[in-house]
């Protein structure tokens, strides 16, 4: 199921917030994602160092830095998250609602601080019982491809890496869901050869293709 804020969906609402600003200062070679609001101590130094260098101050969210300009980054994301709502994937919806009435545990590990506002309102929120996503940067959790976030989300549900399965649409993703028993790539822009070389066990286009099979 993908209600995610990857860097497709970032990119276009920085470029957004730049539109409405009139921004574009800040040097491109270095992603405003990494000066999230949310960024560990340890990351927050380094980007401190960093922006410092361009006269930019992490404590002040208005400047026109990469820190101020990721803040109002993720304010217009979570803007858009309320106005315009998560479309969820029905097939996937589907699946994931077949794997509750099953039995088996389900958890979200995402890398987005903003991880509980995406799935509510897709209203998909009540299919998993442990979201390791809006914690992982509190928890000093390395993003993927590392397997931090998913070791994480195993042990949260009780489950033996190798005894769980993974399903995964990013790249970064599934080639960290590899510390799992089988990963499930889902390819939805066409880069399925893409997932199998990144470890993906099987590869669809929707979670509701896995309904029937064994």
């Amino acid at each position: 199921m993908s209600a995610r804020g990857g860097d497709g969906g970032t990119v276009h609402v920085a470029r957004e917030r730049w539109a409405e600003t009139g921004s574009a200062a800040v040097p491109t070679t270095t992603p405003a994602s990494t000066a999230s609001p949310g960024q560990t101590e340890r990351g927050r130094s380094s980007q401190s160092s960093h922006i410092d260098q361009r006269g930019g101050n992490p404590s002040d969210p208005g400047a026109e830095t990469i820190c101020g300009l990721a803040r109002a980054r993720n304010e217009t994301v979570l803007r858009k998250l309320r106005e315009n709502g998560v479309e969820a994937y029905a097939g996937s919806v589907r699946y994931v609602r077949a794997v509750c009435a099953a039995g088996p545990r389900r958890g979200v590990a995402s890398s987005s601080a903003n991880c509980a506002e995406a799935l509510a309102p897709a209203a998909v929120d009540d299919l998993f019982e442990e979201r390791i996503g809006d914690v992982t940067v509190e928890a000093d959790l390395a993003g993927k491809p590392a397997l931090d976030a998913y070791l994480a989300a195993a042990r949260a549900l009780g489950a033996d890496p190798d005894q769980a399965a993974v399903f995964e649409d990013a790249l970064s993703g599934v080639e960290a869901g590899r510390a799992g028993g089988f990963v499930v790539g889902v390819d939805r822009v066409g880069q399925a050869h893409a997932q199998r070389a990144h470890g993906a066990d099987t590869v669809v286009t929707d979670l509701a293709e896995l309904l029937g099979r064994p």
